[in-house]
């Protein structure tokens, strides 16, 4: 690696760094499943919680990931004692993930398919979004570059110990369900890498099947005794589902190539910004039917078949959801994408289907930068200094001590969203004030008729229309309560509050 490309490099990062740390307090995020995981922190360190599961997903059925996420969290919240420094340590693993990048694409590639895919991911929008806060897809990307650049590594080097690391990050990166769409493919190059390292010995399936085993049962067997001590209450529901038999999965061709058109044109439309313009979507449309005919013409790099195969098999897995559809299920996906692409650039930059390749990676740094602007430059710590504002309304109306409070938004009237509050709540007054569920992993969401004061905060409504009718009306006739006894707002979120006559 040349001098030029080492002041390249740090280049790129630093750019990174500056885009992901600027004005980085104010754009800091506080909602439910950051609040979560500080509070289920809380409840480890202070608590005596042994929590055995991970976080709930879509198919809330099912325990689905190990608890490393929360632990993660907890390390670091155990060393800090602060939200802001927590998600500060998200923000470092996602300016190494630049670095790591770059040495997966030098891995496989050069030094130019390096630099720039490490610029692709350096200015990516989605990626930046995912090193300014705490959730489980944020680190997915970071744990998919490290494994694969280690797994790699260990073909090059012939070294065994770097090859069982690398899978053992890869389960360490089961933090969100996306990362099971790499898996098939992540497993059938760990085959082929077990092979060259190990070529004199014999029975290279049935080893590889072992080592994933086994470091799944590592993450796992938190989840396996949750299940052993409770008679397994999610393997029944879990064939219901790989049979497509549930709400979540489907065969049906129909339902997949509906999944998989909706998937590919949101995961594109979080990649390159702004492409509702048909003009656009037909030139890009354009440079992936190019790309793919580059990547896949005779004379190239075999490695480019590799990577396409690893991005079109993954993307192509999520046509059997058939659940809403959001893009931070494909976390997984994006550091494929990237060396998908940044191979592109590099094998086309001399040629004449060069002009079209430079025009889309302008485009790509340009639409990323844009809307990032406009990310980044909010005023005020809105999204993290609301929930504190909240609970401190709460608190100087009175109730302080024997209150509950329920949140309705206009999707969600499950009490799912109380999280931040309570979070909030036990911050300021330094008690615990709700317990969680039996797994550990969540509050007590059903609403607590015990208590003199309830609280209902409602968020997300358009229009005080919609608030009277689909949140004040709603929670007096679900729960026959009176009309409420005060009320006030906190930006666009109202809280009213009622007198328990029930008790």
């Amino acid at each position: 690696m040349t001098s030029k490309s080492s002041i390249i490099l740090i280049l790129i990062i630093l750019l990174g760094l500056y885009l992901r740390l600027f004005n980085y307090v104010n754009t800091l995020n506080m909602d439910t499943d950051q609040a979560a995981a500080f509070l289920i922190a809380d409840r480890i360190i202070n608590g005596g919680n042994r929590l055995l599961v991970g976080p709930l997903t879509s198919i809330w059925q099912i325990n689905l990931l190990p608890p490393t996420y929360y632990y993660l969290v907890t390390f670091f919240y155990f060393i800090f004692r602060s939200e802001i420094l927590v998600s500060l340590i998200f923000t470092v693993f996602g300016v190494l993930n630049i670095l790591f990048m770059f040495f997966l694409a030098r891995e496989m590639f050069n030094v130019r398919t390096a630099l720039i895919s490490a610029l692709l991911l350096s200015v990516s929008a989605e990626m930046v979004w995912y090193s300014r806060n705490i959730w489980e897809p944020y680190l997915v990307p970071m744990t998919v570059t490290l494994s694969l650049y280690l797994l790699f590594l260990s073909r090059r080097r012939y070294n065994f110990w770097l090859y069982l690391l690398s899978i053992i990050i890869f389960f360490a990166g089961f933090l969100y369900i996306s990362s099971i769409l790499i898996l098939p493919v992540y497993f059938f190059l760990a085959l082929r890498v077990f092979k060259k390292i190990k070529s004199s010995t014999s029975y290279h399936l049935i080893k590889t099947a072992l080592f994933f085993f086994l470091a799944l049962l590592i993450f796992y067997s938190p989840v396996l005794i949750y299940e052993y001590k409770h008679y397994y209450p999610s393997f029944a529901y879990l064939a219901e589902v790989l049979n497509g038999n549930s709400q979540y999965i489907s065969f049906s061709y129909h339902q997949f190539f509906s999944s998989l058109f909706i998937h590919g044109d949101l995961f594109f439309r979080s990649l390159f910004i702004f492409i509702n313009n048909p003009l656009i979507k037909i030139y890009l449309i354009l440079l992936l039917i190019l790309s793919i005919y580059s990547l896949v013409k005779k004379g190239e790099n075999s490695r480019n078949l590799v990577i396409l195969i690893f991005f079109l098999a993954s993307i192509i897995f999520t046509g059997i959801y058939r659940q809403k559809i959001e893009v931070h299920r494909l976390a997984a996906l994006y550091p494929i994408f990237f060396l998908f692409y940044a191979a592109i650039i590099t094998q086309n930059l001399h040629k004449i289907s060069g002009l079209i390749i430079i025009i889309g990676l302008f485009y790509y740094i340009f639409s990323n930068i844009l809307a990032l602007s406009e990310i980044i430059t909010f005023k005020e710590m809105n999204k993290f200094a609301t929930p504190f504002k909240v609970a401190g309304k709460i608190l100087l109306s009175g109730s302080y001590r024997n209150f509950t409070i329920y949140t309705l938004t206009p999707e969600d009237k499950s009490n799912h969203h109380s999280t931040s509050y309570w979070w909030a709540l036990e911050r300021l007054t330094q008690k615990k004030l709700i317990s969680l569920n039996k797994s550990g992993n969540w509050i007590k969401q059903e609403l607590d008729l015990n208590k003199d004061s309830i609280y209902l905060i409602c968020r997300d409504f358009t229009d005080i229309i919609n608030l009277n009718k689909e949140c004040l009306d709603y929670f007096i006739a679900t729960y026959l309560l009176d009309q409420p006894v005060a009320s006030f707002q906190v930006n666009e979120i109202y809280i009213f509050q009622f007198k328990n006559n029930s008790i």
